[in-house]
């Protein structure tokens, strides 16, 4: 008597699945289409499983009834034997690692040898009943040589599950685990099933099995973004994790509305919403049109990402300029005057980049990083350029120079129009690269800022800069404060006065002796907290200075309301102070800080005609140019006091005292 229940749960199961898979995911990609074919080859299979037990429980004995059995015997063994196959097949596309399979030779002839063993035992049972066959009494029974079927499938599951845990690092933990339980779970089915002849259970466990792949790996509506239509950014990089893991070949265009802020201000969040599904629906439209193995994934900020595997780049770059002409022309009504502006850029990978760090750090700033153009950009054609890879390549220098220290503080003389001598230094920050040399503040901090690691950095400064400090008793040298340049970010931590407040016990540094500058950004963030952190420093006796004034739009009542001691006038903006215009503004400015009795210091004084202009306007203090976009050779301009340098060249600098410090002269005279 068989046991068939199981059976009918399978097939329930499998309808179930077939259903949800089509109606839910009208895509139609290979992964899509091998689920279906594994739903349909498993459900032929129970088909021929519960034909087999029910006609054994309740057919006749008879000649006809024996052929009904052999045929539903048959179509359960063919289909039986060719699911395990098709199933892994689809683990490994699914998984992006069928690349592996069909680059891993030995695995590849095992596993074709597997599948013909297999099939050319039932095709022999015709002739000599060597894996079943049905007796006079129109039962079942099993013939010798079925145990081969049996070691075969353990040889393709071991060689499977081997694959699966050498790239166990790129699989999702839900995924590996629901794949490597694959080989236990069959295992007690067959045990089950070998002891048990009439439990019909093995079906069910194929069909739980499958399953548990639809919850954890077919299922799209977890991953897909309802707003947009597309595929998640957390989607996105698990797949270029894979692919570069793999060296898998793809080819992927990134698309960026790089005006994106003005088109969601103009049409409000839910218009600019229906804009980005329709960019999202008609992107997979276009690759369905070029029949491409893809998919469309959305990043955030208005930044798409079309993957495609094994696609002729020339597919991708007429996509690119159809959705170019549709995001200009047809995505917005005609009486929006703008439109919605585009940046394209097609990388190849792996043959332009192999890994997925750097290649989500390019999706992420090529916009920014790259020239502007109407057409389609290539990653290969900058990929060598010095100043693209410094650029593109900034999160992981940054990274590497926080583990490595590659981190240097230089200092640059205040200079007094009063007292005529240096009576303060500024801290500035430096990094040097092994890879790719010294880089800029202006490029590595914006990305640190933007990455997290502003607080790791901030404490290097604090650390050396106060450990300097303590070193040296530089109010013997005339040196009355040190400036520290602090972030927004920083100032926005809930623990950033904790970490101020340890190392300024930690290396016994009088707080009357710190200067903290912050520049105008003060609005991006939290406001109330940024303001209680400069409050609350200020209190313990710390002075602070808004840096370079005049580079953005300026809040002036919060700038009356918090505690600066002084306000840094920039370089852009004093640099044409000979145009009657600009010095009129320039003059005002300082008038008008006087007045809320706020001492003036001048960056960027490069020559005498600027530091005798200053002087006459009533500046209190000047500051030698400090900061440019390159180090090196770039920056050897006529510092008129000086320029930052090295602690100890400070050092010896500031010990010469007065001999040191240039007399104001107008050389434009």
């Amino acid at each position: 008597m068989f046991i068939i229940h199981f059976d009918l749960v399978a097939i329930v199961l499998c309808l179930f699945l077939l259903f949800i898979n089509n109606y839910k995911s009208p895509k139609r990609d290979r992964n899509h289409s091998l689920f279906n074919f594994m739903l349909i080859v498993t459900l032929i299979a129970t088909m021929g499983d519960l034909g087999s037990g029910f006609g054994s429980n309740f057919f006749s004995k008879s000649t006809a009834n024996r052929g009904m059995l052999y045929f539903f015997n048959y179509l359960y063994f063919f289909a039986h034997t060719n699911i395990l196959t098709i199933f892994f097949i689809y683990c490994f596309s699914v998984m992006e690692l069928w690349h592996v399979v069909k680059a891993t030779k030995w695995a590849q002839i095992t596993i074709m040898t597997v599948v013909i063993i297999q099939n050319f035992m039932i095709v022999l049972n015709f002739f000599n009943s060597c894996i079943f066959y049905i007796n006079r009494e129109n039962n079942y029974c099993r013939g010798d040589w079925i145990i081969i079927l049996y070691l075969s499938a353990l040889v393709m599951i071991r060689i499977c599950t081997g694959i699966a845990l050498k790239y166990k690092s790129i699989i999702r933990a839900d995924k590996f685990y629901v794949l490597i339980l694959t080989a236990p779970l069959y295992v007690v089915a067959l045990i089950i099933q070998g002891i048990w002849i009439g439990l019909a259970i093995e079906m069910f466990v194929i069909a739980l099995e499958i399953t548990l792949f639809f919850i954890t790996v077919q299922r799209d509506e977890e991953y897909v973004d309802p707003r947009i239509g597309a595929k998640t950014y957390s989607t996105a990089f698990e797949k270029i994790k894979r692919y570069t893991f793999t060296k898998t070949p793809v080819s992927i265009l990134f698309l960026k509305g790089v005006n994106f802020k003005n088109i969601s201000a103009y049409l409000g969040q839910d218009m600019y919403d229906e804009c980005l599904k329709l960019i999202s629906t008609t992107l997979v439209e276009k690759a369905k049109e070029k029949k491409l193995n893809a998919g469309v994934f959305y990043m955030g900020r208005s930044l798409y990402c079309l993957m495609a595997e094994g696609a002729d780049e020339k597919d991708l770059i007429e996509i690119s300029k159809e959705m170019k002409e549709f995001c200009k022309n047809e995505l917005l009504d005609s009486d929006y005057e703008s439109n919605y502006d585009t940046k394209m850029c097609i990388v190849n990978c792996p043959s332009d980049v192999n890994n997925s760090n750097t290649l989500m750090a390019f999706a992420f700033n090529f916009h920014k990083i790259l020239p502007d153009s109407p057409d389609t950009l290539f990653y290969r054609d900058y990929k060598w350029d010095a100043d693209f890879r410094v650029k593109n390549e900034i999160l992981n220098i940054i990274n590497r120079s926080i583990t490595n220290n590659q981190f240097e503080i230089y200092y640059q003389p205040v200079y007094s129009v009063t007292e005529k001598r240096y009576v303060a230094a500024e801290a500035l920050l430096r990094m040097h690269d092994y890879l790719y040399g010294d880089i800029s503040p202006a490029i590595f901090i914006p990305a640190a800022e933007a990455n997290g690691n502003m607080r790791e950095i901030g404490n290097y400064v604090f650390e050396n800069v106060f450990d300097f400090m303590s070193r040296h008793n530089l109010k013997d040298y005339g040196i009355e404060r040190i400036h520290i340049n602090i972030s927004v970010v920083q100032c926005a931590e809930s623990s950033f006065i904790a970490d101020v407040r340890r190392l300024i016990k930690k290396y016994s540094i009088k707080t009357d002796t710190i200067c903290f500058e912050i520049k105008e950004e003060l609005g991006d963030y939290d406001i109330e907290e940024v303001d209680r952190t400069i409050k609350t420093l200020n209190e313990l006796g710390i002075a602070f200075a808004l840096d370079d004034y005049g580079t953005k739009y300026s809040d002036i009542e919060r700038i009356t309301r918090l505690p600066f001691q002084l306000v840094k006038l920039d370089k852009s903006f004093i640099d044409n102070v000979d145009d009657s215009s600009v010095k009129v503004v320039v003059e005002d400015t300082i008038k008008m800080f006087k007045a809320m009795d706020k001492k003036i210091l001048v960056e960027g004084v490069e020559n005498g005609h600027l530091a005798s202009v200053f002087e006459s306007l009533g500046c209190d203090y000047m500051q030698g140019q400090g900061e440019n976009s390159t180090m090196g050779a770039e920056y050897m301009q006529g510092f008129y006091f000086s320029k930052a340098i090295p602690e100890d060249e400070f050092i010896e600098l500031v010990s010469k005292g007065d001999s040191q410090v240039p007399v104001i002269e107008d050389d434009f005279n």
